[in-house]
């Protein structure tokens, strides 16, 4: 029986694939029939005789050990029927069995020799033809993979699954997983050569002496079958003796290369392993996996500036088929992320709602019967809406893609400047949501706190002026109002 080669792969490290030839263990275990009375034994159980029929039982860790019950049939001889007959009829003795001589030995081994080398023969043209059938699928495979660039490029994803899916490369690939069944270790043929060169040696020792005296040509075909070991060998068969044992250790040296641990069964398992790689890639192949993403986060948390830069590194499975490693092929700077700083600085200006009232003592009409004008409290400007020079921070909450808009918390500072008389210049400050373009045009809309003037000394407007006061007095209090403001930044 021939051994196949699929119980010669191993776990190779390049591949890390599962060895063949692990068969599953049996379902179908053998039950006594309950006609039988069951005997429990143990492994310690030793001689101990019971009538049968009897069901023997015993219990074993079947992880670590396999059990097995084997049979030895003892026979004794029952009572000699033929003594009822006439010594007559008695049974005859067997014939005398014709003893083999050395010379008959020889030749049988010397026809056993030509068939296991007929039978070595065969297993090695088996052989070269399945390495050969496996060559060229493996290189068939080659092909369509390294041009699966092309069809990617043409028809996507969905193209290179429905090439490994039908067409060649499948075809490719059961031709060469095909030939781990045609593929034969020559471990039988070496046993039963080294099993052939034992008896040749031993013929020695099985014939050490002639069966009957020699009085001619020792070499001549009535003689020579009653020779021993050392007539026959010395005047008959040495040179044909050796002979054969060179044909049998050139034989051993042949099939020596086929054998299950030999070179060749480790390459063909390397190469059986490589159909075995692509097969598993193949089946496991769908358009998501073509699909890979990453992903780099900002953090919104830190007043900081990242750059984060993506490298892309290919492994190409195609020197898989000449049994190396998958090679690495970095794509360096394949992006740089660049993080800016959540915080933004802007400069423009706030307009304010807090009265900016400019004060004054301005001439009132006289009332009559007086002719003479009176000085009263008056304004000079009183803008509804004003504009203040701001510097602001923004903190960016949240982005559009490409920058376009962006949400920000907004606090400015700003510097309103007035006259002694309007209360002299003073900080304004905006708090509120702002929202940018491209980051740099910010527009803030919050509570803007300021300070509003008003009389001193309890003092209104239209309040005559008393004589002796000649400067209009002025107090400030801070107050909040909404305001808005239009600031900008570099990009």
């Amino acid at each position: 029986m021939r051994t196949r080669l699929k119980r010669l792969l191993w776990i190779s490290p390049l591949f890390s694939l599962t060895a063949y030839g692990q068969h599953a263990p049996s379902t179908t275990l053998f039950r006594c029939t309950q006609h039988s009375p069951l005997k429990v034994l143990s492994t310690t159980s030793s001689g101990e005789n019971v009538e049968g029929p009897v069901c023997a039982q015993i219990t074993v860790n079947a992880l670590r050990y396999g059990a097995e019950f084997s049979k030895t049939f003892t026979y004794t001889a029952g009572p000699t029927l033929t003594s009822v007959f006439p010594s007559s009829f008695a049974a005859q003795p067997e014939p005398v069995r014709h003893t083999p001589t050395l010379e008959q030995d020889f030749r049988t081994y010397e026809q056993r020799l030509v068939q296991l080398s007929l039978k070595l023969l065969k297993l090695q043209s088996h052989n070269r033809t399945a390495a050969a059938i496996l060559d060229r699928a493996l290189r068939n495979l080659k092909d369509i993979v390294t041009q699966s660039d092309e069809i990617f490029s043409n028809s996507g994803a969905n193209g290179v699954v429905t090439l490994v899916q039908s067409g060649a490369f499948p075809a490719a690939l059961e031709e060469a997983l095909g030939q781990q069944m045609t593929w034969s270790a020559s471990d039988k043929i070496i046993d039963a050569l080294r099993s052939l060169q034992i008896n040749l040696n031993g013929l020695a020792v099985r014939y050490p002496a002639n069966t009957a005296p020699v009085t001619s040509d020792f070499c001549l075909p009535a003689n020579i079958n009653k020779l021993g070991w050392t007539d026959w060998y010395t005047k008959c068969r040495e040179a044909e003796f050796k002979q054969k044992l060179a044909e049998l250790e050139k034989l051993i040296a042949d099939a020596g290369q086929f054998s299950s641990d030999g070179e060749r069964a480790a390459t063909i398992a390397k190469k059986l392993g490589i159909a075995t790689y692509w097969k598993t890639t193949s089946d496991a192949l769908t358009p998501d996996l073509f699909v890979r993403q990453v992903e780099v986060t900002c953090s919104p948390l830190f007043n900081i500036n990242s750059q984060t830069t993506l490298k892309l590194t290919l492994m190409d499975r195609v020197p898989t088929f000449d049994q190396q490693s998958p090679t690495a092929q970095p794509k360096d700077n394949l992006l740089v992320v660049q993080c800016g700083s959540p915080f933004s600085i802007t400069a423009g200006a706030a307009f304010s709602m807090i009265p900016n009232t400019e004060f004054a003592i301005v001439k009132g009409a006289a009332t009559p019967p007086a002719t003479t004008a009176t000085n009263l409290f008056g304004v000079l400007a009183d803008p509804e809406i004003h504009p203040v020079p701001m510097a602001a921070v923004h903190a960016r909450l949240k982005e559009t893609a490409g920058h376009r808009l962006a949400l920000h918390a907004s606090f400015g500072v700003g510097v309103n400047v007035r006259s002694e008389a309007s209360g002299g210049s003073s900080a304004e400050f905006l708090m509120g949501p702002s929202v940018s373009f491209l980051r740099t045009i910010f527009l803030t809309v919050g509570a803007q706190v300021g300070k509003r003037t008003s009389l001193a000394g309890g003092f209104h407007l239209n309040d005559p002026v008393p004589t002796d006061v000649t400067n209009v007095q002025v107090t400030t209090a801070y107050t909040a109002r909404w305001g808005f403001a239009v600031t900008f930044t570099k990009p």
